[in-house]
This record gives C-alpha cells, sequence and structure tokens, in this order.
C-alpha cells in the first residue's frame, strides 16, 4: 500500500536513510529503493532534496566500489522516475554528478575504465533525468550558455554507443543521445520556437554527432538489429532538427536548384562550420558560441558535408532486418517532408534510398516507401507546381547509364539495390510519365542497350552432350532456382535475377509496348549476336496483342532450327557451314530462350491462346522431344504451360489426345520428307509418350510410314531416329497395356478370392483338367496313327476343347509390334553400336508384349537368334553384352525351352567363360576403387544377378548348374567388390532352388568347417574332405557359411 502522507513517508525513509549514511552496502541500498516504492510520487516530491541528498554525498565518494555506486544510481534513477525536478541548480548537479561516475579526462573518449552495468546505469539516470525535468528548466538549460556541458553528455554517449560491447548499453547510450538532442518520442514537435533553440544549440555538435551515429548505423550487422535501428533514427531526427526549413528560408529558389546532385562541394574562402577559439579559455569559447548562428551560408556548408552522410547511409537499405529498413524510410521521409530545402544536395540521395525501399521484399518496408514518395510528391506540387516525375526523368537517364557498370561489378547488394532502383523508377513513373520517356530515341536506345549489356547470358557451362535414351513420362521435372539456359555473366544470385525479371515485367506494364517491342524485334535484325538478350527481354515484357508478331518471329525457321550440335551442317541454300562449340552453345540458350517465350506467352494469354495453338504446338513438341537435355527441358515446361493455358491443366496426355489429328497430319507430311525435317521423329517420340490405347489407329499411318521409309536404303543415316521412334512405340504400347489391365486386377483379386474360399472347385478342376490332357492326348496319337483329322476336330469339338487362336483376329497393337520387331531384326546385324544397343532395347521389349502370343512371339524368336547370338562374341564391348544378356533373359522367360538347347550350347559357355575371366580383374577391387564404375563391373552385376532366373526359366540340369557354379564361385571370395559378393551368394540361393545338392557339393568343396563327414547312422562310410578344402581358402568362408545356413541339408 502507498504511503501518501509525507510525514509518514519521511518516518519510514528516514531509518534506512541512517543505514545507507552509515554504510553504503548492497543490502541497505536496496532496501532503501524498495522503501522509495512504496511511497506515493507527490509525498515524495515534497521529500525530493531529503531523498537525494544522502545519494548525492555517497556519490561523490571516490572510495566507494563501483557496484556500490551502481545501486546508488538505480536508486537516484528510481527517485527521478517518480519525481520532477524544478530547480535547473539541481538539475545541473545530478547532470554533473551522474556523467562524473564515468568521466575520465585522460582518455580521449573521456570514457573511464568502470564497468558496462555502472555506464548502463548512468544512462539510463540521465535519460531519466531529462525526461522529469520541468520544461522550464529544459528551455534554460538549452541555450548556449551550457552548450559545453550539454556537449560533454552528448560526447560521451556517442562513444559509448560506439564502441562499448554490451548491447543494452549501446542501445541505452543512443536513447541518451536522442534525449540530450530533444529529438525523443515524447518531445513536442509542434513547439517550433522551441525546436529552434535546441537547434541553435546541437549546431555545434552536429558533425561529431552524424559521424558518430553514422558509424554506428553502417557497421556490421553482427551489432544487432535494435542499434542500427536507432542509430538510423536518432541520425535522421537529429540533422531534421537542425537543418529544418523555415518559411523565409531561400523560398524564392528555383525548383531547378533544389533537385541535383552535387558531386563536389563548392570551395569557400571560410568554412561556416569550422570553429575558431582566439586562445583556450573559456570566455572566448562562449563568446564564439554566442556569436555563431545558422547563416544560409552555414545552412549550404552543412547541406554540403551532410550530403556525403546521407549517400553513406544509404547502405543501410541492405541492411538484413526490415526494421532497420523501416527506420531508415522513415528518417528519409522526415528530412524530405521536414528538411528539403535546405537539405537540396542529399535531396537526390533520400528520394532514390525511398524509391528503392518502395520495391522492398517486405510488404511493410515497401508501403512505407511508396507513401513517403507519393507525400513529398505532393509536397512538390503545391509548394513548386511542378510533379516529381518530371524532376526524375534526368536522374533515370543517370541511373540507366551507370547500371551495366554496376552490374558487372561483384557486388551483389549494389546490383540489388540497382535494379530495384530501376524497378522503383519504372513504377514512379507509371502509365503517365514512362511511355512519354520511351518515346524519346535517346531515352528508348539508352534503356534497351543498357539492359542488353547488364543481361549478357553465359553459355561456357552449357552441356553439348545429347541424351538418346527414352526419358519417362514424369521425368521432365522443372530446374527449381536457377534454369540452364538462363545464367547470366555478370549476375549469379536467385533474388538478383528474379528482380531482373520484375524489371522487364514492369516496362511491359507501364512502357509503350508498342514502342519497345517493335524497337527489339528491329534490333534482333541489326544484331544478332545479342539475339539470345533480346529474346530474354521479349519473354519477359510482352503481353498483349503484339504477341502475334513476336510468335511470327521466334517460329521463323531461320531462328527456330538452329544447329545444337559441333560440326558441319547443311544450311537453308543448302550450303555447309561449319559450327564451333561456342556457337553451338548459343544456339541451344536461343532455343530454349525462343521455347520458353511461346510458353510465357500462352501463360499470359490463357485461353485467347487457342487461335496460336495449331500454329505453335507442333514446334514446342518438336523441342520437347529434343535430344538435348536442356532444349527438352525448356520444351517440356513450355507443353505444361500451353496444357495449362488450353484448359487441360498440367495433363499433356489430354492436351495431345485432343489434337492428335492435327499431330498425324503434320508428322505423316513431315516424315515424307525426312532430309528436310529431322524433328519430326521427335515429335512422334512425345506423342506416342503421352497418347494411350485410344489413338492408336491414328498412330498406325504413322508407323506404317516409319517403316516404309526405314526400308530406303538412302535413308540410311536416319536410321537411329526410326529406332527410337520404334523403341518409344514399344514402350508406349507396354504403358497402355498396363494401364487397361490396372482396371481389372481387383475382378482378378475377387475372383481368386471366391476360388479360395470354394474348395470343391480346386477338385472338379483338378478333374476337368485331367479329362482334357487325357482327351488331347488320344486324339495326338490317333493324328499320328493316320486317324481321319476331320473327325477328330468334330471330337474335339462336340468336347469344347478347340483351340481357336487361328480363327480369332489379332489385336492391332500386336500386328504393329509383330510387323517393328520384324523390322528391327534387320538392325541387329549392324556394326553401329548406337543401332545395335537400340534394336537390343527395342526387342526386348517388344518380346514382351508378346509373350501371351506364342504363334507370333516363336517366328521371331527363331528370326533373331541367328544374329543376336553373335553379340555374346563382341567380350570387348561389355556395353553390348550386357545389353545382350537382358534380351536373353527376356527370351527365356518368354520362349523357354523353345531357346533351351541353343542357348546350352551357344550363349551359355561364352557367359561362363567372361565371368570366369573378368573375375581377376574385379579381385581385390573393393571400395574407393574406379572400377565399380567400369562396364565390366557392371556387366559382371548383371550377369550373377539374372543368371538364377535364367537358370529357373530354361530349368537347367545338373551339369549346367555346376558350369554356372564354376564360374561364379571365385566371387564367393572376400577379396571381391561387395556388390558381386551379394549378388553371387543370392545366386548360390536361387541355384539351390533348381538343385540343392549340387550347389551343397560345390561348396563344401570350396571350404567347409571340418575335415571329414560323419554319417547319421553307424555302418556308413566317413567321407573325409580334401584338406586343400579348408587350407588357403579363409576367402570364401564368410559368403559359405552364409549360404551353407540357408541349405536344408546337414552334415
Amino acid at each position: 500500500m502507498e504511503i501518501l502522507h509525507p510525514a509518514a513517508a519521511f518516518s519510514v525513509l528516514k531509518p534506512a536513510y541512517n543505514d545507507v549514511i552509515k554504510q553504503p552496502s548492497k543490502d541497505h541500498i536496496l532496501k532503501l529503493a524498495e522503501l522509495l516504492r512504496s511511497v506515493s510520487p507527490s509525498a515524495l516530491q515534497v521529500l525530493h532534496e531529503f531523498t537525494l541528498y544522502p545519494l548525492e554525498l555517497h556519490l561523490q565518494n571516490l572510495q566507494l566500489s563501483a557496484e556500490i555506486k551502481r545501486y546508488l544510481v538505480d536508486c537516484v534513477k528510481e527517485i527521478l522516475q517518480r519525481t520532477c525536478v524544478h530547480d535547473l541548480k539541481k538539475f545541473l548537479q545530478l547532470y554533473m554528478l551522474l556523467f562524473f561516475q564515468i568521466y575520465d579526462h585522460k582518455k580521449s573518449c573521456l570514457v573511464g575504465d568502470v564497468p558496462e552495468e555502472l555506464k548502463l546505469s548512468v544512462m539510463e539516470c540521465v535519460t531519466s533525468l531529462l525526461k522529469r525535468a520541468s520544461s522550464d528548466v529544459i528551455c534554460e538549460f538549452y541555450s548556449r550558455k551550457y552548450a559545453p556541458k550539454l556537449g560533454q553528455g552528448i560526447y560521451i554517449a556517442i562513444q559509448m554507443a560506439q564502441w562499448e560491447k554490451l548491447r543494452s548499453l549501446r542501445v541505452a547510450s543512443i536513447e541518451c543521445v536522442m534525449i540530450l538532442t530533444q529529438v525523443h518520442s515524447d518531445a513536442d514537435k509542434d513547439d517550433i520556437v522551441f525546436r529552434h533553440q535546441v537547434g541553435d544549440v546541437i549546431m555545434f555538435f552536429l558533425p561529431g554527432i552524424i559521424s558518430g551515429l553514422q558509424r554506428i548505423a553502417t557497421a556490421d550487422e553482427k551489432q544487432g538489429h535494435q542499434i542500427t535501428m536507432l542509430a538510423v533514427e536518432a541520425w535522421g531526427e537529429i540533422i531534421a532538427l537542425v537543418m529544418e526549413d523555415t518559411d523565409a528560408a531561400d523560398a524564392s529558389l528555383p525548383l531547378d536548384m533544389q533537385f541535383s546532385i552535387n558531386s563536389s562541394t563548392a570551395v569557400m574562402q571560410d568554412d561556416p562550420l569550422d570553429t575558431k577559439w582566439q586562445d583556450g579559455s573559456r570566455e572566448s569559447m562562449l563568446q564564439s558560441l554566442q556569436e555563431k548562428s545558422r547563416t544560409p551560408q552555414w545552412y549550404r556548408a552543412a547541406a554540403e558535408k551532410l550530403a556525403v552522410s546521407a549517400k553513406a547511409i544509404g547502405m543501410v537499405q541492405r541492411h538484413s532486418h526490415w526494421k532497420v529498413r523501416l527506420a531508415l524510410t522513415s528518417s528519409c521521409h522526415v528530412l524530405l517532408s521536414r528538411s528539403c530545402r535546405n537539405m537540396e544536395p542529399s535531396v537526390m540521395y533520400l528520394i532514390e534510398v525511398l524509391i528503392m525501399l518502395s520495391e522492398d521484399e517486405n510488404e511493410k518496408v515497401a508501403t512505407a516507401g511508396a507513401n513517403g514518395l507519393k507525400l513529398y510528391s505532393e509536397k512538390c506540387e503545391a509548394q513548386y507546381g511542378k510533379s516529381l516525375l518530371e524532376i526524375l526523368e534526368d536522374n533515370f537517364y543517370n541511373l540507366v547509364t551507370k547500371l551495366p557498370r554496376i552490374l558487372h561489378g561483384t557486388d551483389d547488394m549494389q546490383q540489388l539495390a540497382a535494379l530495384q532502383l530501376l524497378a522503383g523508377y519504372i513504377k514512379l513513373l507509371g502509365f503517365n510519365k514512362m511511355p512519354h520517356v520511351l518515346s524519346s530515341a535517346s531515352h528508348l536506345n539508352r534503356l534497351v542497350s543498357t539492359l542488353i549489356q547488364a543481361f549478357e547470358l553465359d553459355y561456357s557451362s552449357v552441356s553439348l552432350l545429347e541424351d538418346y535414351s527414352l526419358r519417362g513420362i514424369h521425368c521432365h521435372i522443372p530446374f527449381s532456382v536457377i534454369l540452364p539456359w538462363k545464367q547470366f555473366r555478370h549476375v549469379a544470385d536467385h533474388s538478383i535475377l528474379k528482380k531482373m525479371e520484375d524489371v522487364c515485367c514492369l516496362l511491359g506494364q507501364y512502357g509503350d509496348l508498342n514502342i519497345l517491342s517493335y524497337h527489339l524485334l528491329d534490333m534482333f535484325h541489326r544484331c544478332p549476336h545479342h539475339c539470345k538478350e533480346i529474346i530474354f527481354l521479349l519473354n519477359e515484357i510482352l503481353c498483349g496483342d503484339i504477341i502475334g508478331n513476336v510468335l511470327r518471329m521466334y517460329l521463323d525457321p531461320s531462328n527456330w532450327y538452329v544447329s545444337l550440335s559441333v560440326g558441319t551442317h547443311m544450311n537453308d541454300l543448302q550450303e555447309e557451314t561449319s559450327i564451333t562449340t561456342a556457337q553451338a552453345q548459343t544456339n541451344i540458350i536461343q532455343a530454349c530462350l525462343l521455347v520458353e517465350g511461346v510458353g510465357k506467352m500462352a501463360k499470359v494469354l490463357g485461353s485467347r491462346f487457342d487461335q496460336f495453338l495449331l500454329k505453335t504446338l507442333y514446334f514446342v513438341l518438336e523441342r520437347a522431344g529434343s535430344a538435348n537435355g536442356l532444349v527438352a527441358e525448356a520444351g517440356m515446361t513450355a507443353v505444361w504451360d500451353i496444357s495449362e493455358a488450353c484448359g487441360y491443366g498440367r495433363d499433356v496426355t489430354r492436351l495431345v489426345q485432343a489434337n492428335v489429328d492435327y499431330f498425324s497430319y503434320h508428322v505423316t507430311c513431315r516424315l515424307r520428307r525426312m532430309e528436310q525435317n529431322p524433328g519430326v521423329i521427335d515429335v512422334l517420340n512425345i506423342v506416342m509418350k503421352y497418347s494411350s490405347m485410344d489413338v492408336l489407329p491414328c498412330l498406325e499411318e504413322i508407323v506404317k510410314d516409319v517403316l516404309l521409309q526405314s526400308c530406303d536404303v538412302f535413308q540410311d543415316r536416319n536410321a537411329v531416329s526410326f529406332l527410337r521412334v520404334f523403341y518409344t512405340f514399344v514402350l508406349s504400347v507396354r504403358r497402355w497395356i498396363k494401364d487397361n489391365n490396372c482396371d481389372d486386377r481387383k475382378e482378378i483379386e475377387t475372383l481368386e478370392l471366391v476360388e479360395r474360399t470354394v474348395k470343391t472347385s480346386q477338385v472338379v478342376d483338378a478333374i476337368i483338367d485331367y479329362h482334357c490332357c487325357k482327351r488331347r492326348s488320344e486324339d495326338f496319337k490317333n493324328n499320328v496313327e493316320g486317324s481321319d483329322s476331320d473327325g477328330d476336330s468334330e471330337k474335339c469339338n462336340e468336347s469344347g476343347e478347340v483351340n481357336s487362336d487361328k480363327e480369332k483376329k489379332l489385336p492391332l497393337f500386336v500386328e504393329m509390334t509383330v510387323s517393328v520387331l520384324k523390322r528391327c531384326i534387320h538392325f541387329l546385324p549392324s556394326k553401329r553400336r548406337e543401332q545395335k544397343l537400340l534394336v537390343l532395347a527395342i526387342l526386348q521389349e517388344g518380346l514382351l508384349i508378346l509373350e501371351a502370343w506364342e504363334n507370333e512371339l516363336l517366328p521371331i524368336v527363331h528370326a533373331i537368334w541367328s544374329p543376336f547370338v553373335n553379340r555374346f562374341t563382341e567380350t570387348s564391348d561389355h556395353l553390348v553384352v550386357n545389353r545382350s544378356f537382358g534380351l536373353l533373359c527376356v527370351l527365356a522367360q518368354t520362349a523357354k525351352d523353345f531357346i533351351r538347347s541353343r542357348t546350352l550350347k551357344q550363349v551359355l559357355p561364352p557367359l561362363c567363360q567372361i565371368l570366369t575371366k573378368s573375375s581377376l580383374e574385379s579381385k581385390k577391387k573393393d571400395k574407393g576403387s574406379s572400377y565399380r564404375f567400369t562396364q565390366l563391373f557392371k556387366l559382371q552385376k548383371e550377369l550373377l544377378s539374372k543368371m538364377g532366373d535364367l537358370a529357373v526359366h530354361l530349368n537347367l540340369q545338373e551339369r549346367e548348374i555346376d558350369q554356372v557354379l564354376t564360374a561364379a564361385a571365385p566371387y564367393l571370395s572376400s577379396l571381391q567388390p561387395l556388390p558381386l559378393q551379394q549378388c553371387c551368394v543370392k545366386l548360390f540361393q536361387k541355384l539351390s532352388a533348381v538343385n540343392q545338392d549340387t550347389v551343397w557339393l560345390k561348396l563344401i568343396n570350396m571350404w567347409y568347417p571340418v575335415d571329414q563327414l560323419n554319417p547319421p547312422v553307424d555302418g556308413l562310410k566317413i567321407i573325409k574332405v580334401t584338406e586343400n578344402n579348408t587350407h588357403g581358402q579363409e576367402e570364401f568362408k564368410k559368403n559359405v557359411e552364409e549360404i551353407l545356413s540357408c541349405l536344408e541339408i546337414k552334415s
């Protein structure tokens, strides 16, 4: 409960004060502070002198420790926060006494070596003192008579704000500076007379204050955002206080003089800012303080010096914390609204800072910046009758001129700031002024040339490798951050790239699109070495009706069909031209940008893009199917954009199926002129990849046409392209079959469930199967004996067991697959490695399609065998052998016994020989070796992984299994690469399911833990294991033990 009466408060406080006077200990002072908080402010005000005197007395004692003084200062602060100081003498006494606690005249910074805690308490106490001083005391204190005392306090606070380590102390020091200069949040900004009075005093300390605050504001961000934020706020408020415009000051100055950046300061004989003392006496100093005033000359000189600080403080707009940038926005706005006339050399710096901040990523900062510009623009129109936009045109031109130099530099933050400034200028000029600026030929040329130079694309890292493997439907994944075909020579940061695109979008939004686009189109033809940068600008700028003209330019064959590979190529005039690596890389970027531009136009037009769909879709799909990875990615991105614009979402399949007639017509026409249209194969690949079984009739004629073209000997150079089409076809058919069967799987699973529940049906089925088999065997016997075949057929028909497959017409996809495979067999003996690999892949996929159609499958398998078996003799080409083995596994899976005999005679021996020989090369090449990246290692792994399945499909007997085990046995060694060991262990385990005894016998001949095998019963012969089997074969121990543990045979 508060003590209200002064007498009661005195009686309570007196014992505590007596204890403090006798012994100023920590406990006594803290107890006094607690009692002071229990006294009401009115009672404490009456006892003001009584409460402060003992504390002042002890603070003058030099023998007390810094800790005790800190508690005494905190106690004084407690009193000051609850009372007011009405006497100037008392105010000055406390003011000097507080600073005396941390003062040291021997140091240049005047701050003694005292604990940071004491310094913090002093700063907070001084702040409370000035806040609780009466208005009369404050008015009297802020006179030139007491300027030295004020300046000394400001200097000490500034020094601590700069050099101390404790963050809270630095914050308190800056707040103390703001209190001492009367720019704190509670100051009366409407009292013009008092503000002028304070400015007349602070003017003498302005250089030191501003330089100190600037140093703090531009220091490393590690100091903490709050320190920087307060320094920026204090910087702006103090300058506005001293440099505040008056109604009479320079009112007649023309507007042009108010807004110009002066890089040089006028040379004056006498510097008005220079303070010279006749001697070192106090009297001469006070006389000089009384004589100097803020004259127009002083304002101009100060403004020139402050312009340097304004330019430096602008760097704070790069600060990572948004509150600091918001404080800078507020400071710039304060200076422009209150001191723009006296600060005219800094005005453009401040405006540019606001423009940059109006483009800030933080919404609050951007809004504050935009509002500041709006208010200042209104002030310009009201006071000068001329809008801010008219003033900014020349500065916009100057920025455009120096932009390439900035963007070609290495400072990312400076690059981003320059682009933010450019974007802000464009927004500020807006619909009213931007078209007018672009209508000037000099401005337009300078702007476009600058953007072309600034956005110079880098092609050095572009890959020329072509990928002829078929990408899956979902393999096209957009690059997450930076597109490889949009890497710039001088810019790498993603935020800068985003701002570059924003600048282009703003130009398209606010500028005269016709003037800008036609100028770029003209430059495209006049400056072919800059065509990539011009395409990039057009892609980002364009919207509206001008798109039609740009699309025509994009799709012009001379621009669209550029050579993407190094070598000699034929141009439109059938002349040979040589393409260098740099030219090919440049062309790849151009191709990516062109197709990306088509996609961007589709996004802009939305559903209105339908009018351009049939003109562009073929060309875009041609790029999406390109062998070059970058071009294909750019093409697929454009396809997705077109699909979304046309209302199909990102479902490319729906887009393709809706326009399949259009595709089939164009593909058929271009296939007949294959030499002039090599890209038609790429389109066909994409169409088939994104189609379904429903469009197969439309593709029939196309596939037949490709089959016919592939028979032409003059088309041999396009053989790889034909094979890629066939490969895409068989892959697509397999996918379509899989998709069609998905709906039937649930029904099949349900039927299986019913069969499991009805046990009796299994018995019935078994009896029926037995009966049918018996009748067939009897029919076969009768046929052999020469019985009447017609009679047999009638009997079969009566029993319902006739096989009517031949009478049924084959499905279209089976007929087409058979035709494709038969044609591909002719390419199998080819000596060209690329053709061999593609043919093997086509046959491997195609045979799986025909697995259920035995009558069509077996003739093809027979035709394949003779040229196919020779592939296993090419042991030097491990990749070809690997792919051939993959096809062999498919043949075994589909044809089984049909190829068993010839496989055992012609293929199995060379495969085992490869395994045996290569085991010596892979030995002692475990992880860390580059051997794992070789094709031989991959072949070994493939053989060991799939040889077990091959044995199962071909039903290998004991001799063949032993042959395979002998070839694979070396890979059980611990000296082999671990992946090969693991595959070999699995191979032995699979073969044990076929012939367990043979596997066991092979293993115990490699390693066995005992010397002899004991019989399970007496009377049988003991079998001794050969000593060589256990001696020196420890390398096989681990893997052999693992396999033996899985076998059911026990020793």
